[in-house]
């Protein structure tokens, strides 16, 4: 364990009444601030370094971005940015850092930690044992600091005297003698309101520190004294512990300037030290007095010291032990106790009952003690305890550094490169773990098998790895009996004295180093958005003529939403599937992105699963393909394409088929062209034409002869071409209207199965043929075998070939289509731009128009990218993207539960926003052009910009994976009809887009062409 929560000084403890039970009020104010594949290491997400400083800057006041005051706020901070697993790399005299937000990777560290598990050590306390006192620590770090075998041997001394339960036991009357103390206490600190003082703080530290010297140095300090003076040992002792515990982390977690030089800090933190030592020291001096012979036989009643001292009578060692002991109970057990005093005043209910479990068992008579026997029949006092350390726990997590190379979360992390901090207390407060999370329910630590207590099963069946409040394994932490003790004995002791009440604002959690949220989260309801009627929801609004939502216009309905809801909107109530959420801002999309999980799901196609399982069952056999399966089948699929078509070596062996693609697509135009040279009003099927021929090559392995002149209505590749394109706009219609279709055979069904079984046959064809063009399935791959023929060598099961081809031409005909079209309109619409890609285009592609365009030529077209780029802002084929998060999460201070809703992430509504993209209306291709020059003010800031804004094709491990043949496609065409063929104009009116399941030109594409020879 390695950093706390800590209750604020000065506290304020003004509306905690502690009404006396039986007898009279008091009144206890209490207001305190507590406030896939393996990856390489430096792929981990987290925060940049600078030269030199690293990112230990970050910690610092004022010009830092952490701010350490706030652990919670901190910590979902860098969850949300980067994930469940980030590294702080590059901390000036230190190790990186590497924070784990899963029970699964904490799981992993605990199960690779070797027999002796090593952690953080505190480079402030060593520098004190090695440099300062070498003298009386002689090279020994304590139980605290020690790692290795030296750790073990420390451990072994203090494991029987504090872990076997009959010796803690035996201290339970005492630890009772002195919460009895305290309560006479309180009644002394009490003003005529009933109300304890404003440093009450000190007064519980002196009760922990009272309790906790019994056990490390066999003595009571006296701490509980009325009116202790500051200069006395017992206060001496509370303050340099207090101090100890602050400066160490200061000194452990900013800049290490006390390294170099002698800062106060440093200073403060010697002193102090040595305040705890000369203390201690003097106290197992006492206790080696009083036992006489040290080779005595153990007696039952002998003190924890005593029995640590006839283990190993070093009495140096000893005082060592007795430090740690101190320095890891004190301000950790005062604080857990002052929030459970917190929580119960809160929540009066919880603590009636609590104080008639104590008041039945604990006897009545004040002079009598509380033993082992009361204890063991406390159970609802055990789940306040454990509630209260959930909802406020001291120690935010455990810390570990693992000698062996070790996986965690795909990543490889080297051994001994990093410290591994387990942010266990991130996750107490997630419904995913714990329902009602934000509520204090101590029954859900009470095992039930009624539905009395829906959450008490919950809690007993979260991860294991979840919940730690006191560290994990043979490294827990050996004074947790004392510790539970001690707060059981102190609760029950004010229960029976005094009722608890709240009255002031809510506390909140401070750190000393970290910080909690700093705006309350609003429930998933909350979120803004259209509202819905009885029975039918907000599908009505998906209706024609009476629905608000104009659905062809994708820009006006979305900008309407943004406009009048905010970033994140939500519809809901939508018959036969679940909320959409609607996302406008980078940050969110970010977080969705970031917490998608290993195999990202996203919206199922309902109308293609019920094709796929209900209609056509005997060829799909379950699989639901790479457009629409999620989880392990989908990666399962994407594998098997992934290397045929991510790699760049395949794509390139595609350039020059495409170019021929793109030349008999000229051709085509020269004949198509009127007496005026423009384009017939039907142009748009011959770009549908030019896109399926492309496209075939690489899903199909072959050409459709789609661009032959004259092509028949009836001819295979116009069927296909007809069944692609209505496919893709029935099934918008289907998945985002009232969907009639699942309860009665619509038209619109029967037209989309009509479509998909078109699609399936001259796919099955092909696929066969390209088998059969195949001499052995098993013989070694070769550089010149088709992508489709790299599938079947990955996956030699034809059905699962014919499905993958499928999914690649519905994904790369309309898309690629409407791309193409609108880059020659945009250029027609700016001769400049198109002048400056003509002259480009004309100085790299061979003049002779026999030879082919080669991935040669393509690395040098570097403004036909840019004006590709800018078009696909201007008029993206796809408005977004969407997802499934299958936890819960936060969005914009929303919570989201599980599965409740799908993502639509809407990118392309910030495309056209000076706030991303200056001059955002304007066609600027230079925009995508790095440039540090003046000349061109809009290229720098499009480098800078959020990288969530623009995604044409997606993002992370579900990015399309067509994407460099569909830009390879688009650069081959655009070249081929510029390249002396034609200079293109427009003179029509500006194009309209339409939004179906992907948006394109709605009006008739009527080009101007002009032979350039």
């Amino acid at each position: 364990m390695f950093a706390k929560n800590v209750l604020p000084n000065p506290w304020i403890w003004r509306s905690l009444s502690l009404s006396k039970r039986n007898r009279s009020t008091v009144a206890t104010a209490f207001s305190p601030n507590i406030s896939s594949p393996v990856r390489s290491y430096d792929e981990i997400p987290g925060p940049k370094s600078l030269p030199l400083i690293g990112n230990a800057w970050r910690f610092l006041p004022f010009v830092g971005t952490f701010d350490m005051t706030n652990f919670f706020k901190w910590s979902n901070s860098l969850l949300n940015e980067y994930g469940k697993i980030v590294r702080i790399s590059n901390l000036p005299g230190r190790r990186d850092m590497v924070l784990l937000f899963d029970p699964d990777m904490i799981a992993d560290v605990y199960k690779n930690e070797g027999q002796w598990p090593e952690r953080f050590v505190l480079q402030s306390v060593k520098q004190f044992r090695e440099k300062v006192r070498p003298d009386f620590f002689e090279g020994f770090q304590g139980l605290v600091n020690e790692n290795g075998e030296k750790w073990q041997q420390a451990r072994t001394v203090v494991n029987q005297p504090m872990m076997k339960i009959d010796v803690s036991n035996q201290y339970i009357p005492k630890s009772d003698e002195v919460a009895k103390d305290f309560v006479k206490l309180v009644k002394l600190l009490r003003n005529d309101k009933m109300e304890v003082p404003a440093d009450f703080k000190n007064e519980i530290n002196k009760w922990a520190l009272e309790s906790i010297s019994l056990i490390a140095l066999d003595t009571r300090l006296g701490c509980l004294e009325p009116n202790l003076a500051p200069d006395s040992e017992a206060q001496r002792m509370i303050d340099a512990v207090i101090n100890v515990f602050s400066l160490s982390f200061d000194l452990d977690f900013k800049i290490p300037f006390w390294k170099f030089i002698n800062t106060p800090a440093w200073k403060n933190f010697v002193k102090y030290e040595e305040e705890v030592l000369q203390i201690s020291y003097k106290y197992v001096k006492q206790a080696m007095r009083k036992m006489g012979d040290i080779n005595a036989p153990e007696t039952p009643n002998m003190s924890v010291l005593q029995r640590i001292l006839k283990r190993d009578p070093h009495v140096k060692r000893a005082v060592i032990t007795g430090m740690d002991i101190i320095l890891a109970g004190v301000d950790t057990t005062s604080n857990s106790a002052a929030m459970i005093l917190y929580y119960l005043a809160k929540n009066p209910g919880a603590q009636e009952k609590l104080y008639q479990e104590v008041k039945s068992i604990v006897p009545e008579d004040p002079n009598e003690c509380i033993t082992a026997a009361h204890m063991n029949k406390m159970n609802y006092m055990r789940a306040c305890l454990k509630e209260s350390m959930r909802l406020a726990p001291v120690t935010v997590g455990n810390a570990r550094l693992i000698d062996k190379d070790i996986t965690l979360g795909n990543y490889l992390i080297p051994k001994n490169k990093a410290d591994l901090f387990m942010f266990n207390s991130t996750l107490y407060l997630q419904d995913e773990y714990f329902p009602d999370a934000k509520q204090f329910i101590p029954e859900r630590w009470i095992r039930s098998e009624s539905a009395e207590c829906p959450v008490s099963k919950k809690a007993f069946e979260t991860h294991p790895y979840v919940y730690k409040p006191f560290g994990h394994g043979v490294r827990q932490c050996p004074g947790m009996r004392f510790a539970n003790m001690e707060m059981e004995s102190l609760v029950a002791r004010m229960l029976l004295s005094f009722k608890l009440e709240w009255h002031q604002p809510d506390v909140k959690l401070v750190s000393k180093a970290i910080q909690g949220p700093d705006s309350p989260l609003k429930l998933y309801d909350e979120i803004p958005g259209p509202k819905s009627l009885p029975l039918i929801g907000n599908a009505w609004r998906f209706l024609p003529l009476i629905g608000t939502f104009d659905m062809s216009n994708f820009f006006k309905w979305s900008h309407s939403l943004l406009n009048e809801y905010g970033k994140i909107v939500r519809i809901s109530n939508l018959p036969g599937r679940k909320d959409m959420i609607l996302l406008f801002d980078p940050d969110m999309i970010a977080e969705v992105y970031k917490n998608e999980g290993q195999w990202p799901e996203r919206f199922v196609m309902k109308s293609i699963t019920y094709f796929r399982e209900k209609v056509r069952p005997d060829f799909f056999e379950g699989f639901q393909g790479l457009i629409n399966e999620n989880g392990e089948k989908w990666q399962q699929s994407r594998t098997v394409v992934n290397q045929p078509i991510m790699r760049i070596e395949v794509s390139n062996q595609y350039i020059p088929k495409t170019d021929e693609v793109a030349k008999d697509f000229v051709k085509l135009v020269k004949m198509l062209r009127n007496d005026k040279l423009e384009t017939p009003p039907d142009f748009k099927n011959e770009f549908s034409k030019w896109a399926l021929e492309s496209i075939a090559l690489i899903a199909l392995d072959t050409r459709l002869g789609c661009l032959e002149p004259n092509l028949a209505k009836d001819s295979e590749a116009q069927r296909m071409i007809d069944a692609v394109v209505n496919g893709f706009d029935l099934m918008f219609d289907l998945e985002f209207k009232i969907p009639f279709w699942k309860f009665m055979n619509t038209p619109s069904w029967k037209k989309f199965v009509k479509c998909e079984e078109e699609i399936l046959e001259i796919s099955h064809k092909y696929v066969e043929r390209a088998m059969n063009k195949m001499r052995e399935i098993n013989a070694p791959e070769t550089p010149e075998m088709s992508v489709l023929q790299r599938m079947l060598k990955r996956s030699p099961n034809t059905k699962r070939a014919v499905i993958t081809g499928m999914d690649i031409i519905l994904a790369g005909v309309d898309t690629t289509s409407n791309s193409a079209a609108m880059v020659l309109y945009y250029l027609g619409k700016n001769p400049d731009v198109q002048e400056k890609l003509y002259q480009e285009v004309k100085s790299v592609v061979p003049e002779d128009p026999n030879e082919s365009i080669t991935a040669a030529h393509m690395e040098k077209i570097n403004y036909m990218k840019a004006c590709l780029k800018e078009s696909m802002r201007f008029a993206p084929v796809a408005v977004g993207n969407a997802r499934l998060i299958n936890k819960d999460m936060v969005l914009g201070n929303y919570m989201i539960p599980k599965n409740k809703a799908d993502f639509f992430m809407f990118n392309s509504t910030l495309y056209l926003q000076d706030e991303y993209f200056p001059e955002a209306k304007q066609f600027i291709p230079e925009r995508w052009i790095r440039s540090e020059s003046t000349k061109c003010p809009v290229s720098r800031k499009a480098f800078e910009i959020n990288p969530y804004v623009y995604q044409p094709f997606g993002y992370g491990v579900r990015q399309c994976p067509g994407m460099r043949f569909a830009t390879m496609e688009m650069a081959s065409l655009v070249a081929r009809m510029m390249l002396l063929n034609f200079k293109i104009e427009w003179y029509q009116p500006d194009v309209k887009l339409v939004s179906k399941a992907v948006q394109g030109p709605e009006s008739p594409l009527r080009y101007t062409l002009i032979d350039r020879n």
